[in-house]
């Protein structure tokens, strides 16, 4: 205490004692009482000057949160008491008295205001405020874990009960360290990464949930980042069926379907006639082809290939996209394996179409004809004309020559050479030979005998 305390201290303790020796003071009081007043807060001088009237103030400076010189505690106050009671007053000298102040976040408001008072501090009205804690507890408390002047004012924000909100914004497509920085920025939680195939550059956002959306601050966002590595996807055929379906079928399996191809085809208009790829593994959101029937069969020139050698016909006509049937065989004067006749040939067709091709097997063999008295053996020699073998006589020649006549298809024109029993060729003219021949086999002349 200061010197000029201490003599306020000393007049004040002096003049008490005078009052209790003078003679009204120290007069019992006789059963008669007085009421004393609440000075607390009060001046000092103004608390003993109305107490010394009837009662018996004591005097002592402590440290208080209260300027100096004013009443800090009073005891007794309030009450009916009898004259010359003793009243203590406490008097803050002007420096604050200390306490630690708790940490009471997380319990419940209404027991840790109770405390707080307890130890001399004052709660101010609690600020209500969403939360994640239940409904009363405290959620912020304002002073804590520190000395405090007793009587200090400690405020509380209380929760509501209902967490408070905020807007989950989408980072897919971003660098994932910064997605992260800014998700926690905004006061949610990011919860470990999850690394995945993706056809995004390495340590990319591929997908991010939630996003886009209000939540409460502190609820766990998930990051599904690109490893660099495309994720694979089984590319089905719908080859055969409705462009439509297989459109939905390939995109659901995680393709993207370029802009349909129109064709011509026989199949119906609108199903899928080719596809590529197909049933083979590509990475997912690769681009598939399809192309589709317009309804109308392709159109297409069927080319001559008579004169040609079989096998490169085939070949061509296969190519333009005709079926050529199993070839027809037949002797000709043409070498064999050339094409004799084609059908249809020069003209425009629908592609797919049957095409016959008749094939040259070369010239034909000889022909054997029974005849009497022995065989005769007709072949073709140079001109077109037939080789007789047999010794028959002139009659019987003649004969022979018109039975030739009658089997071959087309006649036979030129010369042809007859052997005699001799075995000497004998040349004879056919054309006419057969000129001078009547309509029934009679010989021209005797045979000799």
């Amino acid at each position: 205490m200061t010197p000029a305390e201490v003599a306020l201290a000393q007049a004040a303790a002096a003049l008490i004692g005078k009052a209790i020796e003078g003679e009204r003071a120290g007069t019992p009081s006789h059963g008669k009482t007085g009421y004393i007043n609440d000075y607390e807060g009060a001046p000092v001088d103004k608390a003993l000057a109305a107490l010394r009237r009837q009662f018996r103030p004591a005097v002592s400076y402590a440290a208080s949160s209260r300027p100096k010189g004013v009443v800090d505690l009073q005891d007794p106050k309030n009450v009916e008491a009898p004259i010359g009671t003793a009243v203590t007053l406490r008097v803050s000298n002007g420096q604050p008295a200390m306490r630690f102040l708790g940490d009471y976040e997380g319990q419940d408001a209404r027991l840790a205001q109770g405390l707080l008072q307890k130890d001399g501090f004052r709660v101010a009205d609690w600020t209500w405020t969403p939360s994640y804690h239940p409904r009363g507890v405290v959620e912020l408390q304002d002073p804590k874990n520190a000395n405090a002047p007793i009587g200090a004012v400690v405020t509380f924000k209380v929760s509501t009960g209902s967490p408070p909100l905020g807007y989950v914004r989408s980072y897919e497509g971003q660098e994932a360290t910064l997605a992260q920085q800014l998700l926690t920025r905004d006061g949610f939680r990011v919860v470990p990464w999850v690394w995945a195939p993706s056809r995004r550059p390495r340590g990319i956002v591929d997908t991010q949930a939630p996003k886009d959306a209000q939540l409460p601050f502190g609820a766990p966002v998930t990051l599904k980042v690109s490893d660099g590595t495309p994720p694979m996807g089984f590319v089905r055929s719908f080859v055969g069926q409705k462009a439509k379906l297989a459109e939905a079928g390939l995109t659901a399996d995680g393709f993207r379907v370029a802009s349909w191809i129109w064709v011509d085809s026989k199949g119906p208009r609108g199903i899928v006639e080719a596809q590529d790829p197909r049933d083979a593994s590509r990475p997912l959101g690769a681009t598939v082809v399809i192309k589709v029937s317009d309804g109308q069969p392709p159109v297409a020139v069927v080319r001559d290939f008579e004169g040609w050698d079989a096998q490169v016909a085939e070949i061509s006509l296969q190519k333009a996209g005709f079926q050529v049937a199993d070839w027809t065989w037949a002797y000709s004067s043409q070498p064999k394996g050339l094409v004799v006749t084609q059908d249809p040939k020069a003209v425009r067709r629908p592609v797919g179409d049957l095409v016959t091709l008749k094939v040259s097997l070369g010239p034909a063999p000889p022909t054997i004809w029974p005849w009497i008295g022995g065989v005769v053996v007709v072949s073709a020699v140079a001109g077109g004309g037939f080789g007789l073998r047999k010794g028959y006589s002139h009659w019987r020649r003649q004969q022979l020559i018109a039975s030739i006549h009658a089997v071959a298809d087309p006649p036979a024109a030129g010369r042809s050479s007859l052997e005699g029993p001799s075995g000497s060729p004998m040349i004879i003219d056919l054309q006419a030979e057969l000129t001078h021949l009547p309509g029934s086999l009679e010989p021209t002349e005797k045979e000799s005998p």
